[in-house]
């Protein structure tokens, strides 16, 4: 219970942190830091010499997406041309989904023939070889089965200027092709084409793929932004590992986007001339009807000028008959447009063709809204809700044109009942014309209308062969394509990374070790902590295969350790005392005890006469170092008429040393320890005697040492370096202020090389190793464990 006690009531420690000494924590462990850094670096240059690097190529395009509208009444004189290119505006958001849209970039790499890959293998990296660096030119002309071929690879070498080898992918089997020809292979039929700039002398790697799985590749690097929110500019953006054939492929896709943009804008023309070629047919023949019947009349009639014979009677049936001629065009066309509306497809329909306006504006909506429902078609099935909605407005907008188109009708009609009615009136006012000549007249109209309609359309179709022939892009390049740089890797950032890695996983690991280290390590520490308490020895660790023991004449840095033990203890000493009593003790187990009390004892020895008592009676240890045999401590204190001679044996190490062993193991050590016996064979021995050492039981474990305290003249509590927890220094500084004030001291035991120099470096401790040890360690040190601070 003392000694739970004594835990339980250790102060609380402030510790207060010195920044040159933390510091000097991470200087010491300076080469971790130094092969960390030279690691990360070589481990980035291997990185960026052998990843390939990304470019970023791009190119600016305007878009232009007006539409020039007509308003007022369509005559037939001022109809606006049909192919004059305008189109319905898109939003920009559209645009840039049609512009990614796979049958484009399926285009693209027809185009560019992409779906050829030339490479030549390295040692750590492949070159894939495109454009003028590349020996060949690859074209697939066809393939067998395009939805199951994946890709096929085989191995090409130019034989001369004409002919080339193609083997399959581990070289075997190579036949001979010749250039410029189609040749038929497992997948389908190819062409090779040789570059005559570049001559490989080698197998090459060729990769013919799959166009679509290219494409697939393709659509993923490309990237279009906004150049501004305010104008209709976009970047198109490609990100690929050869800056030429990421700027061909955005060239050409902005070809590609210019050709369907082109090819949707004259799918309303072509519609437009087929209709008007059918109106064409149909009026030719029924104005070459009509023309017979003229001639036929005027023959039966023996009549060859009615015109000037009924000038001055038929002047007000001119104007009347204009109207006419103008309600009966109209009226032909709205009915045309309606037998086509009535149509079960959804096909264009033909506008600006002299209908009214109310239905002009409706028919072009429907137009737009086919060729957009035909261009969703080309990636979407009819069940997607997409094409059932453009179907249910189509046909909202083919209810609203047949209204409108039936309305502008009745008006027509009416107008022309009008308008028939007042030339019935002037017919009647010409009663002094014969019926011959009204006749004439009706054939003459009829003849009239049908070649104005075919004149009219004849200009129309002049007019939209034209606008066929005319190419008006879309989007104009402002900006054609160019690399802008590398994107990956940036050697910059990775090597800023491999810096500050380098630096900080060390600084870190080494920050947590000594943060989660609660140890003692320097003499330093244990004065930090004990500040009452002098610090007499540090003690240095001892290599693998040394002896444990000091020798005579020993001049180690062990040896001489304990000869500045002993001398810095003497101040302890009364100077009448004739024999010093040395306990040495500890908190815990494993705190090296006995091989202090050992070696002290034969440090002493020397040139004194020494008692070496093993007190610690629970488990002694002295047999490590020496032969035993007799009784011990224990019997001697068991058995109240025992004389110390009888107890004191010999030891083999030096003659001037004497040993009470502890004995057999007691089970009551305490009381054995605490009795007058062991008082009385301290004074027996002490005129035998010039020093007498006790190895005693660890004090936190057992309470038996406490009872040799007052025995003792000085109390040599011991710490051993990286095995002692700093928390038992506290129960040491408790164990003075209680039991042991004034003549208590400490010994470091174990400490490595690093450890003394880290508090010498701060003026505690020494450098055993240079300071004595030079007279007898004949192996010099070599240059690398120097600068490692190494033994």
């Amino acid at each position: 219970m003392e000694q739970l006690q004594a835990i339980q009531s250790l102060p609380q420690r402030v510790r207060k942190i010195e920044f040159k000494k933390e510091l000097f924590k991470y200087i010491r462990v300076w080469y971790w830091f130094v092969l960390s850094l030279i690691l990360f670096i070589i481990g980035a240059k291997i990185y960026i010499r052998y990843t390939v690097p990304v470019y970023s190529s791009q190119a600016s395009v305007y878009f232009n997406t007006s539409m020039k509208k007509t308003t007022g009444v369509i005559g037939l004189n001022d109809l606006q041309s049909m192919g004059s290119g305008g189109m319905a505006k898109n939003s920009i958001a559209d645009e840039i989904v049609l512009f990614k849209a796979k049958p484009l970039i399926n285009n693209v790499v027809k185009e560019l023939n992409l779906d050829v890959v030339f490479t030549n293998k390295g040692r750590f990296k492949d070159d894939v070889l495109y454009g003028d660096d590349a020996p060949f030119y690859g074209k697939i002309v066809s393939l067998k089965n395009e939805k199951i071929f994946g890709g096929a690879g085989y191995k090409i070498k130019s034989l001369n200027q004409h002919s080339y080898i193609l083997a399959d992918a581990t070289g075997n089997h190579g036949k001979i092709y010749q250039y410029n020809q189609p040749y038929a292979l497992d997948f389908g039929t190819i062409i090779i084409t040789k570059n005559p700039r570049i001559n490989y002398q080698n197998f090459i790697d060729v990769s013919f793929l799959n166009y679509k799985n290219v494409a697939g590749g393709i659509e993923g690097g490309i990237i279009i932004n906004y150049s501004s929110n305010e104008t209709n500019i976009l970047d198109v953006i490609h990100r690929g590992t050869i800056p030429q054939k990421s700027e061909d492929i955005i060239n050409e896709l902005i070809v590609q986007y210019n050709k369907d943009a082109d090819n949707d804008k004259k799918l309303e023309a072509r519609n437009s001339a087929a209709f008007i070629s059918e109106r064409l047919q149909l009026i030719t023949s029924e104005l070459s009807n009509i023309e017979g019947k003229k001639t036929d009349f005027k023959r039966a009639n023996n009549v060859f000028d009615i015109e000037t014979q009924a000038q001055n009677s038929i002047s007000g049936l001119d104007t009347g008959a204009q109207k006419l001629l103008e309600l009966t065009s109209q009226l032909e066309m709205v009915n045309s447009v309606l037998r086509m509306l009535n149509a079960t497809n959804d096909q264009l329909l033909p506008t600006q063709i002299g209908i009214p306006n109310s239905a002009e504006g409706l028919i072009s909506q429907y137009n737009e809204l086919v060729l957009l429902k035909n261009k969703t078609l080309r990636q979407a099935t009819p069940a997607n809700p997409m094409i059932v909605q453009f179907n249910k407005d189509l046909s909202q907008l083919k209810s609203l044109i047949r209204e409108s188109l039936n309305s502008s009708k009745e008006l027509i009609s009416s107008n022309l009942s009008y308008q028939q009615g007042k030339i019935a009136q002037y017919k009647n006012e010409m009663t002094m014309f014969p019926e011959q000549e009204n006749f004439f007249k009706n054939i003459d109209r009829q003849q009239k209308i049908k070649e104005a309609l075919y004149l009219y359309l004849l200009q129309k179709n002049e007019e939209i062969s034209m606008s066929l022939a005319v190419t008006t892009p879309k989007v104009k390049v402002l900006n054609p394509a160019y690399t802008t740089g590398i994107m990956t890797p940036n050697v910059s950032k990775i090597m800023m990374f491999a810096y500050g890695l380098g630096f900080f996983l060390p600084l870190v690991f080494f920050f947590i070790k000594n943060s989660l280290d609660t140890y003692v390590h320097s003499k330093y520490e244990i004065q930090e902590i004990a500040k009452d308490i002098p610090v007499v020895a540090e003690i240095p660790s001892l290599e693998k295969g040394d002896s444990h023991v000091i020798g005579k004449n020993d001049l180690s840095s062990f040896a001489e350790s304990f000869r500045i033990l002993i001398s810095n203890i003497k101040y302890f000493f009364n100077k009448e005392n004739a024999c010093p009593v040395i306990l040495i003790s500890s908190s815990i187990k494993g705190e090296g005890k006995t091989t202090i009390s050992v070696n002290t004892a034969l440090t002493l020895a020397q040139t004194k006469k020494v008692l070496l008592i093993g007190a610690d009676i629970r488990n002694p240890q002295l047999k490590r170092f020496m032969q035993l045999k007799g009784e011990g401590l224990s019997e001697y204190l068991s058995n109240y008429k025992a004389t110390p001679e009888g107890f004191i044996t010999e030891s083999s190490l030096n003659p001037n040393l004497k040993v009470i062993h502890s004995g057999a193991i007691a089970p009551n050590p305490n009381e054995l320890l605490e009795s007058d016996k062991f008082r009385e064979l301290l004074e027996d021995t002490r005129n035998d005697f010039d020093y007498i050492v006790i190895d005693s039981a660890p004090m936190l474990m057992v309470g038996d040492t406490y009872n040799l305290i007052r025995h003792s003249d000085v109390l040599l509590f011991l710490a051993r370096s990286e095995y002692t927890d700093k928390e038992m220094i506290e129960f040491a500084n408790q164990i003075y202020r209680d039991h042991a004030k004034g003549k208590m001291a400490m010994v470091l035991n174990d400490v490595s090389y690093l450890n003394l120099t880290y508090s010498n470096k701060y003026g505690y401790g020494y450098k055993y190793g240079y300071g004595y040890s030079y007279t007898a360690d004949q192996e010099k040190k070599a240059w690398w464990k120097k600068i490692l601070f190494l033994d």
